[in-house]
């Protein structure tokens, strides 16, 4: 998964599907080279947009995903169907590639668990 330099690589994926945390691990390191963030910066329950990607951003991290799994194709919506690191890492260590019917669902829940995750962080008052 990662480099000698903690650097995600797409030579030499894994050969089968790796678990929801080794995949999370990996969306953090590429989102933040991607962004010019430093990884201590990215907190997986946050959106994709909250990084700063734009769409053109998303389809490329989709393109990154298949090399790295070598899978076929994948939805070039993936960041938003699932648009957090978490949501997404789940889903493809779920082994399912597309967005699917089934998309749009998972990713309300996704944005719903994110939601009530954050309300829970709020500070009493």
């Amino acid at each position: 998964m990662d480099g000698p330099e903690g650097r995600w690589e797409l030579e030499n994926g894994p050969s089968e599907v790796p678990d929801a945390a080794a995949i999370e691990e990996w969306l953090a390191c590429r989102v933040s080279e991607m962004m010019h963030l430093e990884r201590a910066h990215i907190d997986v329950r946050r959106p994709f947009t909250y990084f700063g990607l734009s769409s053109a951003e998303g389809v490329i991290l989709a393109g990154d995903i298949e090399r790295w799994l070598g899978c076929g194709p994948l939805a070039p919506t993936l960041a938003w169907d699932f648009p957090t690191i978490e949501s997404l890492a789940r889903h493809l260590a779920a082994g399912k590639r597309g967005g699917g019917d089934s998309a749009g669902a998972s990713a309300a829940e996704s944005e719903l668990e994110e939601i009530l995750s954050e309300i829970e962080e709020l500070p009493d008052e």
